[in-house]
């Protein structure tokens, strides 16, 4: 701190108090005059799982339709970020920056103006692209400020449906971080993953997946590992391994104004369901107006030729 109080100035380390909050860490980038903040365990372990995800945040370049469909089906939560970017924007690496202050978990995607017309949008243009042909595209549009892009990435660079475990902590840890924004989560706790496959679990995982596809912007849809999260915050809710699977829905989720509301036990869950207990919890909440709220970003139904893309990928067995 003595030899480069400025760096550790932004970095947000503090000598009123001893040397409480230290260390800090930040990566320096060749060409990034922005230094990237890391929040984090101070263990080895973490830190090199942050590494790896700065590795893995590296720009690529698109050619055509059906690379961003094999580079979305390869990212492990299977998503990429395209930038169709003026050369401008490139050069000052615009979604570059605002993806690591993000913290995104996608693949990061640059393309031209031919890409641009084969997905149906405009240069400059920000889009979340899914592996899933079915789930709506995010896209955002100018004035792509670099604050812009950042806080449109927090929102919508996540899977439709996230998984959540310990195995996976950090990732678990951006997820809870960002979970609040909608006021609603569809949490649901299943018992298929760590120990192996449960069919009843399999059937609701997928139900809840139908259920966001047809109100993707009314909840954060959750999917807890029952056996790969620490149980005592399902039993605090009265969720139990002999129960499940179960869906619970949760308003100001940990806050004094919580709410909850839950699919009966013993009644099977299905997308239907799933989507009547929010519409019952928005009524009863009166946020209907709010969630209908426009925002400076759109959604675009994935292009029939980006199905044809996936499924080319999918005979080519996604390598390439």
């Amino acid at each position: 701190m003595d030899k480069a109080p400025g760096i550790a100035k932004s970095l947000g380390a503090r000598l009123d108090n001893g040397i409480d909050g230290l260390p800090k860490y930040a990566l320096s980038l060749a060409g990034l005059t922005t230094l990237i903040k890391y929040s984090g365990g101070w263990s080895e372990k973490s830190l090199s799982a942050w590494l790896h995800q700065q590795l893995a945040m590296k720009p690529v370049e698109a050619r055509n339709l059906v690379h961003v469909a094999r580079i979305a089906s390869q990212n492990p939560h299977g998503l990429a970020i395209v930038g169709v970017l003026s050369e401008a924007q490139r050069s000052r690496r615009l979604l570059e920056l605002a993806a690591r202050g993000a913290e995104v978990r996608a693949a990061v995607v640059l393309g031209d103006e031919t890409l641009a017309a084969e997905m149906g949008v405009e240069v400059p243009s920000v889009v979340v692209v899914s592996s899933d042909a079915r789930e709506p595209w995010a896209v955002l549009r100018p004035p792509l400020t670099q604050q812009a892009v950042e806080n449109f990435l927090w929102r919508r660079a996540l899977p439709l449906v996230i998984k959540i475990g310990d195995r996976k902590r950090d990732f678990a840890r951006h997820v809870r971080e960002h979970a609040h924004e909608l006021g609603l989560q569809a949490i649901l706790v299943h018992i298929s993953g760590a120990r192996g496959t449960d069919d009843e679990s399999e059937s609701a995982l997928a139900e809840l997946h139908r259920a966001a596809l047809k109100r993707p912007r009314a909840a954060r849809y959750l999917a807890y590992d029952f056996f790969d999260n620490d149980p005592e915050q399902f039993v605090s809710r009265d969720v139990y391994a002999s129960e499940l699977p179960t869906l619970i829905l949760v308003h100001a989720r940990g806050q004094s104004e919580e709410r909850t509301w839950r699919i009966p036990e013993g009644e099977a869950i299905r997308s239907k369901a799933i989507v009547e207990l929010i519409e019952r919890a928005t009524d009863e909440l009166k946020q209907a107006a709010a969630l209908a709220a426009p925002d400076s970003w759109q959604e675009l139904a994935a292009p029939e030729a980006y199905e044809d893309a996936l499924d080319k990928c999918e005979a080519e067995g996604g390598g390439g």
